[in-house]
């Protein structure tokens, strides 16, 4: 039960160092500067100088809906043209002559050898109009009945219909826009075929279309007169057939502006932080009105409680699930209060800096023309990546290294190059510190990172070169080559701030690599007395370093620590050398003038001594651990053979 009101205790510390930690991070990060007010009237003079606190990145609405008005209205109109339609009236004619006929041969069947009456000729007619679809005066519906609905008048009128119907026919040419080019989709069955059509004499209004069907039947009539009057039925009946053929195809035009308009990307207008927007005694423009209208809308909006909330969220988020991952699924993620604490304290000293860089700079940066954001460079978020790599691991550097870059690149602008950068820098000087954790190899991790930065910064200024690339990043234009440079001096403050940070941390307890180097010099006090009072076990305790090494290299340990344990896991065997074996000569031992029970207790106690002697000289913790622990709890068989030779009964726990 107390093992399990532990863990809950230890959650809940944890969730509390959680909210503790976002909360800070978010005070850091949100930008408490207020909002100006411009609250003058256009031609009013301004009483005072306005300067805007923020970079101002707006839509200008009025200029973006002009564009995309524009844009529409250069977009052509879609007419479809369908090609079926002279198929169907084709089909519908011939379906209405062949009905007719057969009305005929019915009412002639009926009659017998008496002529037609006027009744069975119209309902031969009518039978004419319900499959043809077309409206023809009486007296053409009933010479075409006592001609008989000949094949002769019905080729006619395919003949007519096919010299018409495949132009471009339409209800009424007001239907056309004026002193613009037009789209015809072509329209056959489900196929699509999209052309355009400047000359817009090819479009035939219906009237037109009739008007040219009767010319054409005048000159057939005048080549082949002996059928003038089948020829003059077959005009009529394709003249009442003609149908408009093309219209206005109004969701494929509607979907073209609406493309047109999609396109034109909204108007941005840009104002750096610290411009002046309105000179102290400067007329009011709808300019000046415009710009004061956002910045209350900024001032609303952006309230610092909902500014401070969002981010303080967005921490929480971030924090949380990479801490609970690396506690998850990375092995060597450690979940200790202290580690924890300190990698909240490296946390907020990054953005700590990053903010002090950011407010201090910027002064200086306005005076010379200089962009601010050069000096960004300068935070050494390397650094603190460099120490979690120092006092703990790598995997928990590189968890490190994504919150602080993000939350980085939130607090410079929202800028994702920034969280590239600090990522960058940060995973690179962790990589180059390697296993060498000496000083000179902390240097050369924030050199190197400081050049791979420049070589980034500078890559990405030339990207953004190219036409297309957008605009220009890091606050200026042309090669930011004095942001390269700031990069490479961030990376040797990056450098010093490891080395001035890492003995307060080693004062805390943790035990660093660099730490572990200068105990390794087996110059040290206490290894030089060993070597001087205990020889053998001198060479004994070096041995075991060497194996103890290699060994956990092959296991994925810390070999430092290792074989820095494994130096002076022996080290109180000094007080009382002669007792232990690899220190006696000529064979003599002093257990043979001593009971079993007392050379137990003197082979024992050179752990404790070592233990006592250890804190003394306040070597770190987990050397004085494995000098209590290098023995474990086994019996000292030897002496406890020799105890039962004399005592059968003997206690093994004396």
């Amino acid at each position: 039960m107390s093992e399990a009101l532990e863990k809950s205790r230890l959650k809940w510390l944890q969730f509390g160092l959680l909210v503790l930690l976002s909360g800070l991070s978010a005070l850091l990060m949100v930008d408490v500067q207020g909002i100006p007010e411009m609250d003058q009237e256009v031609g009013e003079t301004a009483s005072r100088a306005v300067v805007t606190p923020i970079d101002l990145n707006f839509v200008d609405e009025q200029a973006t809906n002009l564009a995309r008005a524009e844009a529409a209205s250069s977009v052509p109109s879609v007419f479809a043209y369908d090609l079926t339609i002279e198929t169907a009236i084709r089909d519908s004619l011939n379906s209405a002559f062949e009905a007719g006929r057969s009305a005929l041969e019915e009412a002639q069947r009926i009659a017998g050898n008496e002529a037609l009456s006027d009744d069975a000729l119209s309902e031969a007619g009518r039978g004419f109009l319900e499959n043809s679809g077309v409206v023809l005066e009486g007296e053409v519906l009933h010479a075409l009945a006592e001609e008989g609905f000949t094949e002769e008048v019905q080729s006619f009128a395919a003949r007519l219909t096919g010299k018409v119907m495949w132009r471009y026919v339409i209800a009424d040419a007001s239907f056309l826009p004026e002193g613009r080019s037009i789209v015809v989709a072509s329209l056959d069955g489900d196929s699509r075929l999209e052309e355009q059509l400047d000359d817009r004499r090819s479009v035939w209004t219906v009237p037109q279309t009739k008007r040219d069907l009767r010319n054409l039947g005048l000159a057939m009539q005048k080549d082949d007169m002996a059928f003038a009057e089948k020829i003059e039925l077959a005009v009529a009946v394709s003249v009442a057939a003609v149908r408009p053929n093309f219209s206005r195809d109004q969701a494929a035009s509607l979907e073209r502006r609406d493309a047109a308009t999609a396109s034109v990307p909204e108007v941005e207008r840009k104002i750096a932080k610290g411009s002046l927007l309105l000179r102290s005694g400067e007329k009011v423009t709808p300019w000046h009105v415009q710009l004061g209208s956002i910045l209350r809308e900024r001032a609303e909006a952006g309230a610092w409680w909902k500014a401070f909330l969002s981010t303080f969220l967005i921490c929480l988020l971030l924090v949380g699930g990479v801490t609970r991952f690396c506690m998850v699924y990375v092995k060597k993620f450690s979940s200790k209060r202290r580690d924890l604490a300190a990698l909240s304290i490296l946390v907020l000293m990054a953005l700590g800096l990053s903010r002090f860089v950011m407010e201090v700079c910027d002064a200086a940066s306005r005076q010379d023309g200089m962009p601010v954001e050069y000096l960004w460079f300068l935070v050494p978020v390397a650094g603190c990546a460099l120490l979690v790599r120092v006092l703990l691991n790598s995997e928990t550097a590189l968890g490190y290294s994504a919150i602080v870059a993000v939350l980085c690149g939130m607090m410079m602008g929202q800028d994702v190059y920034y969280t590239a950068y600090f990522l960058l820098t940060s995973i690179v000087a962790s990589a180059v510190l390697g296993l060498d954790s000496d000083r000179k190899a902390v240097l050369k991790a924030g050199l190197v990172a400081g050049l791979v930065g420049g070589v980034f910064i500078l890559l990405v200024s030339w990207v953004h070169q190219s036409p297309g690339a957008g605009d220009a990043v890091f606050g200026g234009e042309g090669i930011p080559w004095m942001a390269a440079v700031f990069s490479v001096v961030g990376g040797l403050l990056s450098a010093f701030l490891v080395l001035a940070l890492l003995p307060l941390f080693e004062m805390a307890g943790f035990v660093t690599d660099l730490q572990l180097l200068e105990l390794s010099n087996l110059n040290h006090p206490l290894l030089s007395n060993l070597l001087m009072r205990a020889p053998g076990s001198y060479h004994h305790s070096v041995m075991v370093g060497t194996l103890a090494e290699a060994s956990a290299k092959e296991i994925g340990c810390n070999p430092l620590l290792c074989r820095v344990a494994a130096y002076f896991h022996d080290i109180g065997k000094a007080v009382s050398p002669q007792y232990f074996v690899e220190n006696q000569r000529a064979g003599q031992s002093p257990h043979t003038r001593l009971s079993p029970e007392m050379s137990a207790r003197v082979i024992i106690d050179h752990v404790r001594n070592g233990g006592e002697i250890a804190r003394r000289h306040k070597l770190p913790k987990p050397i004085v651990d494995n000098i209590y622990m290098h023995h474990g709890t086994g019996l000292l068989y030897f002496f406890y053979r020799k105890a039962l030779k004399t005592d059968p009964s003997v206690d093994p726990e004396l």
